[in-house]
């Protein structure tokens, strides 16, 4: 199961490891009673032997209907982070779930916890050593792309910063700019294109999905953003790439781990470097 704007994605890139394909819209669902209704009494229908739920941190609304009407005979998951789930909600969860694994503390980085995860349902060493796109070859171009999309106001960095950046970008190392997001408000891209007097290349949410943000990366040397998914993508990529971060759920999607050994760079606020190991115990 996956949500509406993975769908090209996964289709181009994932299409061996699986057998079909159940797509939710998740602000339909949210927002739309006779949607919500529809899927939920197909999803009913199916018969399913497992239902893996890898995290029961984000939308606690939203996953809970799914787990509640989901037709399997085990439901399982584990002991992901839960700090974004009130005590209350992950009790109304936990009742819908038959079984948990338990999964070390010191699994903190996100993507080698669902890994230990999947390892003990299988009961076998998992290979794959860090995150990487199946079979994924680009030709790079001398382009930098400066990402100042972000799903939160107070992640992203002021639109002002990233003209300046493109200036210096073009003027001094000669990349060829481009200013991307998908999404954002045409306020800010009007504003943009104003500042820059149409300068700079802009691909808004209009023009560019998911599929096609990585195709596009892809073709760059440098990205730099303030939106962690951007910079996922380009990291696994080995393109050079540094983010913003702001910090939050720190330890759990960034830094990546130094043994990944990618080309990723991360620009943390003053106060977490100075008080680093303290933090990501936090």
């Amino acid at each position: 199961m996956i949500e509406k704007n993975l769908e090209s994605f996964v289709k181009k890139y994932d299409r061996n490891f699986y057998d079909d394909l159940i797509v939710i819209d998740k602000k339909k669902f949210i927002y739309n009673l006779y949607y919500r209704y529809k899927f939920l009494l197909r999803l009913r229908f199916k018969k399913f032997n497992y239902a893996l739920i890898p995290h029961r941190s984000f939308d606690s609304f939203y996953l809970g209907e799914i787990i509640k009407n989901i037709n399997s005979l085990k439901i399982t998951s584990f002991n992901s982070n839960l700090s974004n789930i009130s005590l209350i909600d992950k009790k109304k969860l936990d009742c819908y779930i038959d079984e948990f694994y338990t999964v070390s503390k010191d699994y903190l980085f996100e993507f080698e916890a669902n890994k230990n995860f999947i390892k003990k349902i299988l009961k076998e060493e998992i290979k794959i050593k860090k995150p990487f796109i199946q079979n994924y070859k680009s030709k790079k171009n001398n382009i930098a792309i400066l990402y100042f999309g972000g799903s939160h106001n107070y992640k992203k960095w002021d639109i002002d910063n990233y003209i300046r950046v493109a200036e210096y970008l073009d003027k001094h190392l000669k990349y060829d700019v481009y200013l991307v997001s998908y999404m954002e408000r045409n306020q800010i891209i009007e504003k943009i294109k104003y500042m820059t007097k149409n300068k700079y290349k802009i691909f808004a949410k209009d023009e560019m999905k998911l599929v096609n943000l990585v195709d596009f990366i892809s073709q760059s040397k440098l990205v730099i953003s303030n939106d962690t998914s951007c910079f996922h993508i380009a990291s696994i990529l080995n393109i050079e790439t540094y983010v913003l971060y702001a910090g939050i759920h720190f330890g759990r999607f960034l830094p990546y781990p130094k043994i990944y050994n990618l080309n990723s760079n991360v620009v943390l606020n003053p106060y977490i470097e100075k008080n680093y190991n303290q933090y990501l115990e936090e």
